[in-house]
């Protein structure tokens, strides 16, 4: 009974951080969700391709109090991730306290730089400042969505060897 006990609560563990349910995707749309459903809520700018994945500038322009520019990502066009930018320390330690409050306490991998995670089963994000810059950037991908834009570079990549 106990082993199964164990093995629900390591199950439960992903989804729980500091009593919250971790939010996977960004302003109430989850990772997956079609282009369609967000174009009517969110003014998105001319698309432009990173790696397979078309990126929209949105009209977003603060988050807690933090002036930022945000980009969405979609791959097939599905919701696939958030890039968001702040300059200044100022903001981008506005919003490293927004992140804080919504996803608490972050993983720091190195003690010697600026860079925060906090990962889920769903979510990789990353939070991190250049003091050369003075630039923070805010990155928030969909793990499942990654995986897949991953396999079908691979097998373009197969395809196209042929051509050598």
């Amino acid at each position: 009974m106990r082993k199964w006990i164990a093995m629900a609560l390591l199950c439960l563990l992903p989804l729980i951080v500091n009593g919250q349910k971790i939010k996977d995707g960004f302003k109430g749309f989850e990772w997956g969700t079609p282009y369609y459903e967000m174009d009517s809520v969110f003014e998105f700018g001319d698309p432009f391709e990173v790696n397979m994945y078309l990126v929209y500038m949105t009209d977003i322009d603060s988050l807690g109090g933090a002036k930022v520019l945000c980009a969405f990502t979609f791959y097939k066009d599905r919701f696939a991730g958030v890039a968001i930018i702040t300059q200044g320390l100022s903001d981008w330690t506005k919003l490293l306290r927004v992140l804080e409050a919504a996803y608490g306490e972050p993983d720091k991998p190195n003690p010697y730089i600026e860079e925060y995670e906090w990962n889920s089963r769903y979510t990789q994000r990353t939070y991190e400042y250049n003091r050369f810059s003075e630039q923070g950037s805010l990155s928030m991908i969909s793990w499942d969505i990654f995986k897949e834009s991953e396999k079908d570079r691979e097998k373009e990549a197969e395809k196209a060897k042929d051509e050598f």
